[in-house]
């Protein structure tokens, strides 16, 4: 696949949420609770399904230091190409996202010191 569909990465990115948030309210899940505090996990599995489903690679992103977060604070999402995929920024008040799909370099996601 030599150019990345925003509308096949928001498939795969809807069926991973989909598929985690089933496992929210599991006792002994370690997505009991989801989104929260499961951002790492989730991004390694949306990584995986990108590549099951669309034969892309990405890279795991782990950011820290949000000016809006406090500052021991860090959260994970997923990137590839032009995108980044993040089905757990949703435990954050006041991101001003929707969706689970969005442009690198700008929005809530661009102020984050890269740890990873």
């Amino acid at each position: 696949m030599s150019t990345i569909d925003s509308a096949e990465l928001e498939k795969v990115a809807e069926a991973c949420r989909h598929g985690l948030l089933s496992l929210a309210g599991v006792k002994g899940s370690t997505f009991n609770g989801f989104p929260s505090g499961a951002c790492g996990v989730a991004a390694d599995i949306v990584g995986r399904m990108v590549w099951e489903t669309l034969q892309c690679e990405g890279e795991y992103v782990c950011g820290c230091h949000h000016p809006q977060l406090e500052s021991e604070v860090s959260h994970a999402w997923f990137e590839i190409g032009e995108f980044i995929i993040d089905i757990t920024y949703d435990q954050f008040h006041g991101t001003g996202l929707s969706g689970w799909i969005f442009e690198r370099g700008g929005g809530w996601h661009a102020p984050f010191l890269s740890i990873s």
